[in-house]
């Protein structure tokens, strides 16, 4: 990877580009609920030819704005809250902002290269960065009718998923902690006791058996009677300097655990993912061409100028704004839906 402590004209090129990124994603985030087709509905006392002047190019796509008035005025803090939350109700809009958090928090510790540290943790969150942003190419392969339906069945499935975490997490942290007080005393230590309590029966459930509940082939050079190295602290022994611990508890401790994991919960998720999968494939077609409707509509609602020229859009409205030229010319520019 080619990282350096000052950063070369490639980097530079791609903070440009993230930087128009931000600023389409905050265009998208403020016209959301026109997007979601929220948008308050055309007002004949309010038309461009009551009030003489004409509407700018995105009115004219989506019918007749309300006057802008006083109360118009203040309604726009509570329409900006309700564009937001439209915003984020989307999973993809939802990556894109973390992405884009990522990737500042990685300039603020790239910046700071006279500090080692500061500059290795920029390097890990541009990594992290760089997986949240790959993964947001999925969202490409939603106008194809074979795969379309296949991301909103991913999608379906992480939320079984995610109430599946919560059914495993019973199981994991009862075996955890009552493994870890049967093997070691007075572990002070919190990484270690969140590898034994957590991570390592996490691992048992893909199948990997913990070495550390048989006295017989228990390894004492890789723990620590002291705790002051980094290896897990050794079980606690008897007057023989064997294993104190109780093999006819947990050797069975272990089988059923795994018993109870990886074939009754882990068979359950399947069959959760096979009831997700069949719901989904009932409706192939319909699901897809939804999918594709809310697509064509997001891509209606952005700019004709591709990426990454659209800055150039966005330096034309700004001095198109700041001149005020935006009430006397209706755009010449259309959106390719509207036709």
């Amino acid at each position: 990877m080619d990282f350096h402590s000052v950063p070369h004209p490639p980097e530079l090129v791609l903070y440009a580009l993230v930087f128009v990124l931000f600023c389409d994603e905050v265009r998208q985030a403020l016209l959301s609920s026109v997007v979601m087709g929220t948008s308050a509905a055309p007002s004949p006392a309010c038309s461009p030819q009551a009030h003489g002047v004409r509407v700018p190019l995105l009115h004219s796509q989506r019918g007749w704005p309300p006057c802008r008035g006083t109360s118009e005025r203040k309604r726009w803090p509570s329409q900006w809250y309700v564009n937001g939350v439209s915003y984020f109700t989307d999973l993809w809009n939802v990556m894109d902002t973390l992405g884009l958090f990522y990737f500042i928090a990685g300039i603020v510790f790239r910046l700071h290269s006279s500090h080692k540290t500061s500059l290795y943790s920029g390097r890990v969150i541009f990594c992290l960065d760089y997986i949240i942003f790959t993964l947001r190419l999925v969202h490409i392969f939603t106008v194809s009718r074979n795969l379309g339906p296949k991301i909103i069945m991913l999608q379906r499935m992480l939320i079984d998923v995610f109430f599946f975490l919560f059914l495993f997490a019973v199981w994991m942290v009862a075996f955890g902690v009552a493994r870890q007080g049967i093997l070691r005393q007075n572990e002070h230590r919190w990484r270690w006791i969140f590898r034994s309590v957590i991570y390592e029966p996490y691992l048992a459930m893909f199948g990997q058996v913990p070495s550390d509940v048989d006295g017989t082939t228990y390894d004492f050079s890789h723990c620590t009677f002291t705790g002051n190295e980094s290896k897990p602290l050794c079980v606690e022994l008897d007057e023989h300097n064997l294993p104190r611990f109780p093999e006819w508890i947990t050797i069975p401790l272990v089988c059923i655990y795994m018993l109870s994991t990886n074939i009754l919960l882990v068979n359950l998720l399947v069959a959760m993912f096979g009831y997700t999968v069949g719901t989904v494939q009932e409706n192939n077609d319909q699901v897809w061409k939804f999918q594709r409707y809310f697509l064509v509509k997001e891509y209606c609602s952005r700019l004709n100028v591709p990426f990454p020229f659209v800055v150039l859009a966005y330096f034309y409205m700004v001095v198109k704004k700041c001149f005020g030229c935006c009430c006397q010319d209706r755009g010449v520019e259309s959106s390719a839906c509207s036709k």
